[in-house]
């Protein structure tokens, strides 16, 4: 078996293992959060919010299957729970719903509508800090594609 399937395989039995939170990978497997869409995908949207942003999903109205969708889905959009507040918006993450859901609070600790992103009700832990931070920076940077 080659190397690079080899890695394939074990990283598919690790995903196949995987609680959606990221816990269950190695460290060096998530890698450094980085600021930029690709990278919170691939950690964040792709491996945790997936579980219910997704079409066919619980929340399916705010799809984060791919980079694409969670761009379209995010970015310049307005909140259900708490419009005309937008879920992303661009250089401001204290005025991003997104960034209020993932923390768990608003403003001066003002309650949310609904819960935490990760829900605590279907057993999921917060984000880690570091991933809280690239999401934070990635909309500082202006949330770009």
């Amino acid at each position: 078996m080659s190397v690079r399937r080899a890695v394939l395989v074990l990283v598919s039995l690790a995903a196949a293992s995987c609680a959606g939170d990221g816990s269950q990978l190695p460290d060096d497997m998530m890698g450094t959060p980085e600021p930029t869409l690709t990278w919170i995908q691939s950690n964040v949207f792709g491996q945790i919010c997936v579980n219910c942003h997704v079409p066919g999903g619980a929340a399916e109205f705010m799809p984060l299957n791919t980079a694409s969708a969670s761009f379209t889905s995010l970015v310049g959009q307005e909140s259900v729970e708490v419009g005309p507040m937008l879920r992303v918006s661009p250089g401001d993450p204290d005025a991003s719903y997104l960034v209020w859901k993932i923390e768990g609070q608003g403003p001066a600790g003002e309650p949310l509508v609904g819960e935490r992103m990760p829900p605590p009700s279907a057993g999921e832990p917060a984000l880690p800090d570091e991933q809280i931070a690239a999401i934070r920076e990635w909309i500082l940077d202006g949330a770009p594609p």
